[in-house]
């Protein structure tokens, strides 16, 4: 569930996905910086959004959305 953002951003935004996944290969970029650069937003956010968007409980929201930086996640977050 934590990367539930790349399956909203590949149904949401496939031009914007193929880009990334694109440049991820030929360029071996850092993917949080890339998504960030390309979409405005990384998968993370993006799947925090998600979850906040349909009422899911914070920690839940926390867990998608930091699951990159569990640091700076409020709630612990175990992936």
């Amino acid at each position: 569930m934590h990367d539930i953002g790349k399956i909203v951003m590949a149904a949401t935004f496939p031009e914007h996905f193929a880009e990334i996944q694109r440049r991820t290969t030929s360029d071996h970029a850092p993917l949080l910086p890339l998504e960030s650069e390309v979409l405005g937003m990384h998968h993370a956010e993006l799947g925090a959004r998600c979850f906040r968007n349909h009422n899911l409980p914070e920690v839940m929201i926390e867990s998608a959305g930091w699951h990159d930086e569990p640091e700076r996640a409020s709630h612990p977050v175990h992936i």
